[in-house]
């Protein structure tokens, strides 16, 4: 997959990055995420990390980086690139942003903002060990592979919820991290 013919698909299903969307009043708490598309010599891969065991929440999951809107964040956008050079080390200088899918509510009482970024191939990681364990790049050809998808079901807060998983090499991806591969990977 190239990642010009995969923007182009996605042109119709995003919107700018530049500013909030208008939210109906709500008790969710705004994050955003970074998508980061990195173009190799093989093919698009997206780079994921995996958090830290001692975090509070979340612990251990593969996910994006991104975090919580700060009162100072201009738009998600700038969340994304925030939390990429706070999580990962590299910032602005090493991503362009392409604009923003659909947000998603979660569980956990958050509305992710998924921006899309495509990051300079030649970055360079100084992980933020106490949010990070790691950081690793998957072929986005992965994502594309149905096979590579489990159905499960979680009970979570007194209801049942059902969700995807990627197991990629050692890892299992899912939540809404999942989700929203999923969702890019059918617009592809």
């Amino acid at each position: 997959m190239d990642i010009q013919r995969l923007l182009t698909s996605l042109e119709p299903r995003i919107v700018s990055a530049d500013t909030f969307p208008a939210f109906p009043q709500t008790t969710y708490k705004l994050a955003a995420v970074l998508i980061p598309l990195v173009r190799r010599k093989d093919g698009l891969t997206i780079l994921l990390t995996k958090r830290n065991e001692n975090l509070k929440n979340h612990p251990g999951q593969v996910c994006f980086p991104g975090g919580k809107v700060d009162g100072t964040d201009a738009s998600p956008a700038a969340t994304a690139v925030r939390e990429c050079f706070e999580e990962l080390g590299f910032g602005a200088d090493k991503i362009s942003v392409h604009g923003m899918m659909q947000p998603i509510k979660v569980p956990t009482g958050y509305i992710i903002l998924p921006v899309i970024g495509e990051v300079e191939p030649d970055y360079q990681l100084n992980l933020h060990y106490d949010e990070v364990e790691l950081a690793f790049e998957v072929p986005f050809t992965h994502f594309l592979e149905i096979e590579n998808y489990i159905a499960r079901k979680i009970h979570y807060q007194g209801r049942n919820h059902r969700f995807i998983e990627i197991k990629h090499d050692s890892h299992y991806i899912w939540g809404a991290t999942a989700k929203i591969l999923r969702k890019l990977s059918k617009f592809a």
